[in-house]
């Protein structure tokens, strides 16, 4: 949020959990997490959402 700094948000969307579980363990995504554990405050929070209808399929 840009009301709190240092606070970042990353948005991802992946076909299904399959595909979300396959990036989580790829080895450069595990080598991020394990850097990133001196220079964070608090732990990641992950939080998923399950898509209900997209703007394409309005059409």
């Amino acid at each position: 949020a840009q009301s709190v700094p240092g606070k970042f948000f990353f948005y991802e969307k992946y076909r299904d959990r399959q595909t979300l579980d396959q990036h989580s363990n790829t080895p450069y995504l595990q080598d991020v997490f394990s850097k990133m554990d001196g220079l964070i405050s608090e732990k990641p929070q992950v939080e998923l959402y399950e898509e209900l209808v997209s703007i394409a399929e309005l059409r």
